[in-house]
């Protein structure tokens, strides 16, 4: 994704959440300094679908999973 949180990052985010969410599937983001709006807002976006644990921070760059949550189909 695009660092700044600009159009072309929300469509490539909006894009890639869709066939995660319909999928449920795990992933993780990495981003640095810069980019930590811009996985603010993927964390928000995807509130409804993921699950977000911050795994920590390694030499300024955030690591974060993303697990789906249980729908209530039981996946």
């Amino acid at each position: 994704m695009p660092r700044a949180l600009n159009e072309q990052a929300q469509i490539i985010g909006r894009r890639f959440l869709l066939r995660t969410a319909l999928n449920h599937e795990r992933f993780l983001a990495l981003g640095f300094g810069p980019s930590y709006p811009t996985l603010d807002w993927f964390a928000s976006l995807t509130s409804m679908t993921h699950v977000p644990h911050v795994l920590g921070e390694f030499d300024g760059i955030a690591v974060i999973e993303f697990d789906p949550r249980i729908g209530p189909g039981g996946y």
